[in-house]
């Protein structure tokens, strides 16, 4: 808000800076968890479908929730794109700190499928 208001040439570019590398983190974390929790990716179909469809889900909560506040149509996007990226960290280490490694093997298959799915949302929502 700072940079906004007393220099927003700059903070068009951070924003662009902090977008690219948020997004970038969130690749990073995909393929380093695939990598180390291999095993972990034989789980139900069910699991699957619900990871599938839970970033659809929270993004469109978050959309409506603003558009019910009464927010511009540019708002409620950048809304619902928030929240549904704060959801994945959110579970992801949740999950991490809840768990011994043996469990956290099982269970972090989820926050991995819905980090992919999130990502292929965004692409498809703003792409």
């Amino acid at each position: 808000m700072y940079f906004k208001t007393k220099q927003p040439h700059l903070a068009k570019k951070i924003l662009k800076v902090g977008s690219i590398t948020g997004f970038g983190l969130i690749v990073i974390v995909v393929v380093v968890g695939g990598i180390l929790y291999q095993s972990s990716w034989i789980i139900s179909p069910s699991l699957w479908i619900i990871g599938t469809i839970f970033p659809f889900i929270g993004f469109s909560l978050g959309f409506c929730l603003a558009r019910i506040a009464g927010q511009s149509w540019q708002r409620c996007r950048t809304i619902a794109l928030e929240t549904g990226f704060q959801n994945s960290q959110l579970c992801s280490t949740v999950i991490q700190l809840s768990f011994s490694s043996a469990e956290l093997e099982i269970m972090f298959a989820f926050p991995l499928i819905y980090s992919i799915f999130q990502l292929v949302a965004v692409l498809i929502g703003v792409g």
